[in-house]
Order: structure tokens, then sequence, then C-alpha cells
């Protein structure tokens, strides 16, 4: 319990604060007392969650936090991740459950798909497109998808993506995309029409 309060006025200073050096080192101290004495699962990840997003902010520190955001996303998969090699680390040395839950309702812990979200809009910030597209896929948020292929010069995949889509259902912004990466005014006609002059 004394964790998670200390927890909530470490997110009590950065919601009553402009996000600058100041704040940051504020809530540091916070984060150093959580993570240094902890017993709960998800008091620890959050600390965790939110210095790796303090960090992300210095240049120093962001491919490490990035990697500490990947490997708190990846411990809500079965799946064999970056940084979970083995089946053994997915599997019998997890926590379980109950344990990751215990006080899921006293902390803002934000569910994965949001953590991944973000973790592609990371990827995407520092040139890791294609990681950050396949991560948007997964998640089928198709515009990100689009534009992170055409960054990374994948127009054709990109253009393939967005045939895709527009064969399951037509979206104005589709048609918008693909008449940016073909240059047929047709699609952008078709983009209004479809958004009704929007």
């Amino acid at each position: 319990l004394d964790q998670s309060i200390l927890l909530a006025l470490c997110l009590d200073v950065k919601n009553d604060n402009p996000m600058d050096g100041l704040t940051g080192e504020q809530m540091g101290g916070y984060l150093a007392r959580v993570l240094n004495q902890h017993d709960d699962w998800m008091v620890y990840a959050t600390a965790l969650l939110e210095r790796a997003w303090l960090e992300c902010e210095r240049t120093h520190g962001r491919e490490r936090a990035i990697l500490q955001i990947q490997a708190l996303a990846d411990q809500h998969s079965n799946r064999l991740t970056l940084t979970q090699s083995t089946f053994k680390s997915v599997e019998d040395d997890s926590a379980p459950a109950q344990e990751r839950l215990r006080n899921i309702h006293g902390i803002v812990y934000p569910p994965r798909w949001d953590m991944l979200r973000d973790l592609a809009e990371r990827y995407a910030k520092i040139g890791i497109v294609t990681s950050a597209a396949e991560m948007f896929e997964e998640l089928e948020l198709w515009d990100e998808v689009v534009e992170c292929y055409r960054i990374a010069g994948k127009e054709s995949k990109a253009e393939e993506v967005v045939r895709k889509r527009l064969a399951e259902k037509e979206t104005p912004r589709m048609y918008a995309a693909l008449g940016d990466l073909s240059g047929d005014p047709r699609y952008f006609e078709r983009s209004i029409e479809l958004s009704r002059g929007r």
C-alpha cells in the first residue's frame, strides 16, 4: 500500500507540473524509492514504465528505455518475443496472474495494446519504422502502417496494404493514401466523395 501511495504521489507531480527537467527529477525520487523496495508486481511494473517514459525524453537513455517498454509489453504475451527467448521464460518464470492483478484498480497501468502503440510510435520516432509498421499492423492501425512503410521506402508494400484494406472496406483515408502512393488524382476524388466533402 505504501508503494502505491508513493507511485500516486509521483503521478501527482507529473499531472500538476509541466514536463521539463525539474518535473522528471522530482518524479525520479519517488520512482527510485518504489523500485528499491518493491513487493508488488503491478506497482513495480508501473514504476519501471514511468521511469522508461522519463528516460525516453533524455538522449542518452532512450534506447535502453525503449527496450524496457518492450520488455514490459512482452510480459503480457504468451508468444516468444525479443525479450522472452525461451518458453520457460514465458510460462514458468512469469508471475502468476493473481499476483499481477492484485493492485490493478489502484494503479494506472495501460492495457497491452496501448503500450504497443506507444512503443511503435517511439520506434518510428527513432527511425525503426519497419518494426513500428509490424506493431501497428498487429494493432490494425492501418494509417500508421502505411505511413511507416512509406517512410521506409517500401511504397509497394504500403500500396499492397492499402489495396488489401480497400478490398475489405472502402474508407476515405485509404483512398487518400492510395492517391499519395500512386499519384493518381482519381483516388483523391473518390476519398472526397466517400467523406462527403470533409
